[in-house]
C-alpha cells in the first residue's frame, strides 16, 4: 500500500505490546500454530479517521492501541477531513483502512452524490461501528435551536470534504438555506464559538456524545438539537437511507429531552486488497475485545456482530467469513462482490 505524505501522521505504536504480541499469535491458526496468510501481512497499517477532536479521530486511536498488540502489527493514525476523505484515501491505497457513514460508502461505490460519476471500486467494509446522528448545537443565548434557523447564521459543518460538510450542504440545499458555511476542525470550531464567531456547528453522522459538543456543554449554556421528523419524511423522498434517529436525552449537560434526528450507521472500510486473513482477524479481535471498546468510547456498546444487518454495502471477503463462521446471517447488499 501506498503512504500518504500530505496528511498528519500520529503514530500510536508501542513496541512493548508489540513484543509480547508476537509472542502470544492470537488468531486463526493452522496446524503448526501460526495465523495463515501472515506471510502476506503487511509491515504496519494506516488508519484514515477525522479531524483532532472528532470522534473518528478518538474512535480510531482507541481501536488501534487494543488491536495492534494482539494483531502484531504497528497501526498509525492519520488526520484527514473525515469520511469522504478516507474513502478516497482507501480507495487510491494512500492508507489501509477507515473511518465513514454508510451512505458515504453507497455514493463512492455507486458513482453518486459527492462521487460526481467517479466510482470507487475499491473499498469494502469490516464491521458496523455504531448508529451516527445529525447533531447540531448552539449557544443558547443566540435563540436558535432549528435547522430553519440557519439562515444567515455562520456554520461550521466540519473541515471541507468531510462526512459532516458533505450531508450538511445536500440537507442545506434541500430546503434552501442560505447559511455562511465555514470550514474548519472542531476544536477550532468551538473556540470560535465561545468567540461568538460561530453559531451553530454540525455533526453528521457521529456517535454521541461527540467530545466537542461535550466539551463546551460543560462551560456554556448550549442547545442541542436534530432535524424535526417531519423534515426528516422530505429528506428520505431523495436520500432513502436515511433514518429517523434520536439524540437521547442526558448525553449532554443541560440536555434533558430526546431530538428527533437523521441517524445513519459508520462503518470501518478497508481496501479490497488487503490479505484476507488480516481483515478476518481484525474482525475478530476487534468483537473479542468489545469491553475494552467502550471503555474507550461509549459508543462502541453498539459495535455488535449482529449488526452487520444494518449494512447496506458490501464487506470485504475477510470480514464475511468471519461472520459466516460465527452463524450471523448478512442482508444480500452487504455480501462481497469480489
Amino acid at each position: 500500500m501506498k503512504r500518504s505524505t500530505k496528511h498528519i501522521l500520529l503514530s500510536v505504536l508501542l513496541v512493548g505490546m508489540l513484543l509480547v504480541a508476537a509472542a502470544c499469535g492470537q488468531g486463526q491458526t493452522g496446524d503448526n500454530g501460526e495465523v495463515e496468510g501472515k506471510e502476506d501481512w503487511p509491515r504496519g497499517l494506516t488508519i484514515g479517521t477525522g479531524s483532532i477532536g472528532g470522534i473518528y479521530h478518538a474512535w480510531a486511536g482507541g481501536w488501534a492501541n487494543i488491536l495492534q498488540g494482539p494483531i502484531g502489527i504497528p497501526m498509525s493514525i492519520e488526520v484527514t477531513a473525515g469520511g469522504v476523505d478516507n474513502v478516497r484515501l482507501v480507495e487510491s491505497g494512500d492508507v489501509d483502512i477507515g473511518l465513514a457513514a454508510d451512505g458515504i460508502v453507497y455514493a463512492g461505490l455507486k458513482g453518486t452524490e459527492w462521487a460526481n460519476g467517479e466510482v470507487h471500486s475499491n473499498v469494502r467494509t469490516m464491521f458496523v461501528m455504531y448508529p451516527g446522528y445529525f447533531q447540531l448545537h448552539a449557544l443558547t443565548e443566540t435563540g436558535i435551536k432549528s435547522i430553519h434557523d440557519l439562515e444567515g447564521k455562520n456554520f461550521a459543518p466540519g473541515p471541507a470534504g468531510s462526512s459532516a460538510d458533505t450531508y450538511w450542504r445536500s440537507v442545506l440545499n434541500f430546503f434552501g438555506i442560505n447559511a455562511n458555511i465555514m470550514n474548519m476542525g472542531y476544536a477550532d470550531a468551538t473556540d470560535q464559538m465561545r468567540d461568538g464567531l460561530i453559531h451553530v456547528i454540525g455533526l453528521a453522522p457521529t456517535g454521541v456524545p461527540h467530545p466537542s459538543t461535550a466539551e463546551i456543554c460543560t462551560t456554556h449554556d448550549v442547545t442541542v438539537f436534530g432535524i424535526e421528523k417531519e423534515d426528516i419524511e422530505k429528506l428520505q423522498r431523495e436520500f432513502p437511507y436515511m433514518q429517523l434517529g434520536q439524540i437521547p436525552a442526558g448525553v449532554y449537560e443541560g440536555h434533558d429531552e430526546d431530538a428527533d434526528t437523521v441517524m445513519l450507521w459508520n462503518v470501518f472500510v478497508v481496501h479490497k486488497d488487503l490479505p484476507e486473513s488480516l481483515v478476518y482477524e481484525l474482525v475478530k479481535l476487534t468483537f473479542e475485545n468489545h469491553e475494552a471498546l467502550v471503555s474507550a468510547h461509549s459508543s462502541a456498546r453498539d459495535t455488535l456482530a449482529e449488526n452487520v444487518k444494518y449494512l447496506t454495502v458490501p464487506l470485504h471477503k475477510g470480514a464475511y467469513k468471519y461472520y459466516v463462521e460465527q452463524g450471523i446471517e448478512v442482508p444480500q447488499q452487504a455480501k462481497p462482490i469480489d
